[in-house]
């Protein structure tokens, strides 16, 4: 899937044959910034950014250390909290009734 915005730049998208996405590659003047999925780890110009787990993810920190962030759900699954293994809060979400983040 290839999408032009005008006078902005393009996005190109790549899924393999089941409809999952594999490549991401966003253009806007000269830069350019091409993200890969590859099962639960995501790379941003062939840099791992994070690797999905069923709790969260584990993000790298430096070249042999990873971070756990911890995400803490609802009862229908909204993450309300994510927070990282030494019990810091990174981020916090409410949600009005309807479903909308306030």
């Amino acid at each position: 899937m290839f999408i032009v915005f005008k006078d902005k730049g393009a996005i190109s998208y790549q899924y393999d044959a089941g409809g999952n996405k594999l490549s991401k590659k966003a253009t806007e003047g000269s830069a350019t910034k091409q993200t890969d999925y590859l099962g639960g780890a995501i790379f941003e110009n062939n840099v791992l950014q994070h690797v999905a787990t069923e709790e969260g993810r584990l993000r790298p920190s430096g070249t042999t250390v990873f971070i756990a962030d911890y995400f803490l759900k609802d009862h229908l699954g909204n993450t309300r909290v994510v927070v990282q293994e030494d019990g810091t809060v990174l981020e916090e979400t409410s949600y009005y009734p309807g479903g909308l983040v306030l």
